[in-house]
């Protein structure tokens, strides 16, 4: 069990995570795929929507012969991955981050932050501007593979 996760019953992982996971990625998938067996983990329906798009792509280019739909399946039903709703409270978190930092983001970078703030859950991400403190302020704790 990942040191970082002692005490937390959930986390969430951004889509830098799950694509690592999905695409295979080496000792990083392992740790992705820990946190999915040892805990419920949560995931935004922004990031899921940018992964699917992002799998899409890359399957695509590489032929490969597996779909989302069984993607979907595995992470979800074998993993119980559970796919939350971006909400308003969260919307507003990122928008109250990027004006105080001056800074515009794109939605998807900070959904994954909002949920882990709402939920009270560390995120798990493979994004190291994720884990640049001015993102977090402290709220939010980020865990990087």
């Amino acid at each position: 069990m990942n040191a970082d996760l002692v005490g937390y019953p959930a986390a969430v992982l951004d889509a830098s995570a799950l694509v690592v996971a999905i695409l295979k990625s080496g000792e990083r998938e392992n740790h992705v795929l820990s946190f999915l067996w040892q805990r419920r983990c949560y995931c935004s329906m922004i990031n899921w929507f940018e992964i699917e798009s992002l799998v899409d792509d890359v399957y695509e280019q590489e032929d490969v012969e597996s779909s989302w739909d069984d993607i979907k399946k595995t992470f979800i039903s074998d993993y119980y991955l559970t796919i939350e709703e971006f909400t308003l409270k969260d919307a507003e978190w990122v928008v109250e981050k990027e004006k105080a930092h001056g800074s515009c983001l794109l939605m998807p970078r900070l959904s994954c932050l909002a949920l882990g703030h709402r939920l009270d859950f560390p995120v798990v991400t493979a994004d190291r501007v994720l884990t640049q403190e001015r993102w977090i302020d402290r709220e939010v704790k980020v865990i990087l593979i």
